[in-house]
């Protein structure tokens, strides 16, 4: 054998070894042992490949199985640190710690709203509590008992322009992975349309948009879990979604007209056919063009699990 079939013959290995362990963290995320945000950690463990393409230009061509198992013993060790930070009570008896950003619905007469969202939980739903705000932010993280780590996770920038009011929610003082579990929940007028423009990465989100006035949703999901109710009665809603390595359940209420157009890639794919039955590149629900709440999708997804009920 030669140098370049030697080397060759490492690469296959490798990438064997590497496929074979993607396969298995698949697995264990559909069959709900592994946390689908996992991955927004995992992604971090980037330069153990740089040590493992080392091991294969060290490794003599004859030991090419002990390579492959050096590959997957140090990338299990990646996929347990990782698995680690998700374990359930990992923080027990921690401190809760809390900020609240509110803003008044006085001349209010539409909301633009972007949300950046990194490691944690995120829940949105309708405003109950005070109909005279607009929107209610809270965020919420836990505290391990030592003052100087009493940080803050979110911040909120509102700008009004007529009768626009823009609201921009990012997080502040990210690390490698939290100490703590970070949850942050908004709350929105119904009686206000929306304009709504998401993006998550190694998160678990809930958007409960079934009472809410929403125009428009741009949603970007990397390496996330999450759920979608649609809204029931905002009239015409046009919805983009571009999800990769992520896990989306969407429920469409009764009453709803849906039109979905969707490009998946290596995922697992499920939708109501009854409901909507496909009609060339398209699944429309019957009487879509005359119906008085519709909803117009354009779903890109890839190595991912979408399912739409």
């Amino acid at each position: 054998m030669t140098e370049g079939e030697s080397r060759g013959s490492h690469a296959a290995i490798i990438w064997g070894a590497f496929i074979l362990f993607i396969g298995v963290v698949f697995l264990l995320q559909v069959t709900g042992v592994l946390e689908w945000q996992l991955w927004g950690t995992l992604w971090k463990f980037w330069p153990v490949l740089i040590i493992i393409l080392g091991l294969s230009f060290l490794l003599p061509r004859r030991h090419g199985w002990l390579l492959a198992l050096l590959t997957l013993a140090i990338l299990g060790i990646c996929l347990g640190i990782s698995a680690f930070q998700y374990l359930p009570g990992r923080n027990h008896g921690s401190m809760a710690l809390e900020q609240t950003f509110t803003y008044p619905i006085v001349g209010v007469e539409r909301v633009e709203a972007r949300i950046d969202f990194a490691a944690g939980a995120m829940s949105l739903a309708e405003l109950q509590s005070n109909e005279r705000l607009l929107v209610e932010i809270d965020d919420q993280h836990e505290d391990l008992g030592r003052p100087q780590e009493r940080v803050v996770t979110m911040e909120t920038d509102f700008t009004r322009q007529d009768g626009t009011v823009t609201i921009d929610v990012y997080p502040i003082n990210q690390r490698f992975w939290e100490d703590w579990p970070i949850s942050w929940w908004l709350w929105f007028n119904r009686q206000i349309p929306i304009i709504l423009d998401i993006r998550c990465d190694g998160s678990r989100v809930s958007l409960d948009l079934e009472d809410l006035d929403i125009e428009k949703l741009y949603l970007e999901m990397d390496v996330c879990s999450g759920w979608l109710m649609l809204p029931a009665s905002a009239g015409e809603t046009t919805i983009d979604i571009d999800m990769d390595v992520s896990n989306l359940e969407i429920t469409v209420p009764e009453g709803v007209a849906v039109k979905i157009k969707t490009d998946v890639n290596l995922s697992m794919f499920s939708i109501d056919t009854e409901r909507f039955p496909r009609q060339g590149d398209y699944f429309i629900s019957p009487g879509y063009d005359t119906a008085t709440n519709r909803v117009e999708f354009n779903i890109l997804c890839d190595v991912s699990r979408l399912v739409i009920k």
